[in-house]
C-alpha cells in the first residue's frame, strides 16, 4: 500500500520536516510563494528555537552517556502532539490525531491512513531501526517524527521520510516498538483531515503567533531549564568542583569525554551545524516577507550569527589539537553526511556508529586529558556559554520588539 506519488524526504528539523512533508503532500500552498510551505517557514510557525539546558544524572551515573542536551527547539520537552497541533491550528490545517495503548489496534489505524492515500506522521523513539541501524538524528530530545507513506503487509515493511534524502525501510515490528516507546504517549499518530491552503492573512497571522510563542516561552519558561536561564546554570556547573552537578564531579576522568561529545552533538546534527538558528533565520527572512515587517530581517542576520557562535562553542568543545578529539569530531560529521545520504548512506553510517563506540571505550579507559587539563578546557568554555548567553538574551529582546 502506497500514497500515491509521495516524494517529500529530507529536512533539518524532525517535527518541522515531517509536518512541511504533510502539507506538501496534502497540496497545501503558501500564499506568498505560491508554492508548498517551507521548513524554515513552518519552524517559525511552530515556535521555532529553544534555549536552555537539560540534565539527565541518571545517564552517567548507569555508565550510559553523560546526559546533556543544549535546548535547541521551542517547546522540546513537548512529546503531547500539542506542539504539531499548534502548529497546524495557526494555519487552519485540520487533522486527526489517535494514540492507544494496543500496538495492534494502532497498526490497524496506520494501515487503515496508507490504505485512503494518507501518509501518517508518527511519534517514536529515537532508536527506530533501519537495515539493522539506528539511523536518527542524534540530537532528538527523546523522541522523533517520521512519516509512514507506504506499507508492504506481505514482507512486513514500512517507508517512512525523515530527514534522510530517500525514502527508508525498517519493519513493521520495529516500528511498532519505536512507536510505543515513546514516554506515555504511545503509538500516537496523526493525519491530515483538511488540504485547504491558508490566506495570506492568516499566513502573516500563523508567522506572529508562532514567533509570539516563541518568545512567551523563553521569557517565561514552564521549565526553567528549557530557558535561558538553562544557559545560567550550564555556566555555573561546567568548570565547578564544589557542585554535586558540576562537571568535574559528575564526569571524573574519561567519563568528561561523553558530556564533550554531547555538547557538539546537540549543536551539530545531520543538516545543521548552529543549534537550528540558521533554520530560524531563513524562517525569519520570510516571515518578514509574509508580515511586512523588515525588522525581522535584522534580527534574521542575528540568529544567523549566533549560529556561527554556537558552531564554534562545538568545535571548541573537542579541540581538534587533541588527535582523539578531532578523530571523533570527523566521525560525527561523517554519521552525519550518511545520515543525510539516506538509504545510500547506511553502511557509512553503521561504520561510523562502530567506530565511534570502540574510540568511546578507548576514551574512557585513557583519557588524554590530565585533570588540571580538564579543569584548563571546561574554563576555557565558560566564557563562551556566557557570551552565547548574552547574545541570545540580545537577540530575543530585539526579536520581541520586532513582533510586539
Amino acid at each position: 500500500m502506497l500514497a500515491s506519488k509521495y516524494k517529500q524526504f529530507g529536512g533539518v528539523h524532525a517535527q518541522s520536516a515531517g509536518i512541511q512533508h504533510l502539507l506538501a503532500y496534502a497540496g497545501v500552498r503558501d500564499p506568498i510563494s505560491q508554492q508548498a510551505f517551507s521548513e524554515a517557514a513552518l519552524f517559525v510557525i511552530s515556535g521555532g528555537i529553544g534555549n536552555g539546558y537539560s540534565f539527565c544524572p541518571s545517564l552517567p551515573r548507569s555508565g550510559k552517556s553523560g546526559g546533556v542536551t543544549i535546548i535547541a527547539s521551542h517547546r522540546s520537552y513537548s512529546f503531547d502532539g500539542s506542539h504539531e497541533a499548534d502548529t497546524l491550528k495557526r494555519l487552519g490545517v485540520k487533522a486527526l490525531m489517535s494514540e492507544s495503548s494496543s500496538a495492534n489496534a494502532a497498526q490497524n489505524k496506520l494501515l487503515g491512513a496508507i490504505e485512503q492515500g494518507n501518509p501518517a506522521y508518527v511519534w517514536c523513539s529515537p532508536n527506530l531501526d533501519f537495515h539493522g541501524s539506528s539511523f536518527t538524528d542524534a540530537c532528538t530530545g527523546g523522541f522523533y517524527a517520521v512519516v509512514v507513506h507506504a506499507i508492504d503487509q506481505d514482507s512486513q515493511k514500512a517507508e517512512v521520510s525523515g530527514l534522510a534524502k530517500t525514502s527508508m525501510e525498517t519493519s513493521l515490528a520495529r516500528l511498532a516498538a519505536a512507536r510505543a516507546d515513546v514516554c506515555t504517549y504511545k503509538n500516537r499518530a496523526m493525519v491530515l483531515s483538511g488540504s485547504a491552503s491558508p490566506s495570506a492573512t492568516k499566513t502573516k497571522q500563523a508567522y506572529l503567533s508562532g514567533l509570539r510563542a516563541g518568545i512567551l516561552e523563553q521569557q517565561k519558561p514552564k521549565m526553567r531549564t528549557f530557558s535561558l536561564e538553562g544557559l545560567e546554570m550550564l555556566s555555573a556547573r561546567i568548570a565547578n568542583p564544589k557542585s554535586k552537578q558540576g562537571w568535574p564531579v559528575v564526569y571524573p576522568g574519561g567519563k568528561l569525554f561523553w558530556a564533550l561529545r554531547d555538547i557538539f552533538t546537540s549543536v551539530v546534527s545531520s543538516a545543521d551545524s548552529g543549534l537550528l538558528r540558521p533554520l530560524f533565520a531563513d524562517g525569519l527572512e520570510q516571515a518578514a516577507k509574509a508580515t511586512g515587517r523588515k525588522t525581522l530581517m535584522g534580527c534574521a542576520e542575528e540568529y544567523r550569527a549566533l549560529g556561527r557562535q554556537w558552531k564554534a562553542l562545538a568545535e571548541a568543545s573537542l579541540p581538534s589539537k587533541i588527535p582523539a578529539f578531532a578523530d571523533a569530531k570527523r566521525l560525527l560529521k561523517s554519521r552525519n553526511k550518511a545520515h543525510i545520504r539516506g538509504s545510500k548512506g547506511l553502511q557509512q553510517y553503521a561504520t561510523c556508529v562502530r567506530e565511534l563506540h570502540r574510540q568511546e571505550l578507548s576514551l574512557l579507559k585513557k583519557f588524554p586529558l590530565s585533570p588540571s587539563e580538564s579543569m584548563d578546557l571546561l574554563q576555557a568554555l565558560r566564557p563562551r556559554i556566557d557570551s552565547l548567553h548574552a547574545a541570545e538574551q540580545q537577540a530575543l529582546d530585539n526579536l520581541a520588539k520586532a513582533v510586539k
